[in-house]
């Protein structure tokens, strides 16, 4: 099983007037996501820090699905790149 401290997560969002109830949920839901394909990488290993590339979701066609898959997408691609 894997073990993961989050310290901090930090989401920025650009142009979500209107959109901001919704931005819980999809975090929520990408971290969600994320704890489910953590699995994927397997074995005991530190990893001090992440920085995932910039994600555009337009909010006004995506669903919360949708956008929270592209957000832990991004955050297990920079994972994987760590651990390479």
């Amino acid at each position: 099983m894997l073990d993961i401290k989050i310290d901090s997560l930090r989401i920025n969002m650009e142009n979500a007037a209107g959109y901001e109830h919704r931005i819980r949920p999809i975090a929520t839901r990408a971290a969600a996501i994320l704890a489910d394909r953590l699995g994927d990488y397997g074995g005991a290993r530190e990893v001090d820090s992440l920085q995932a590339s910039p994600v555009n979701v337009n909010l006004g066609t995506a669903s919360d699905e949708e956008a929270a898959r592209k957000i832990a997408d991004a955050w297990l691609e920079a994972l994987a790149l760590k651990l390479k």
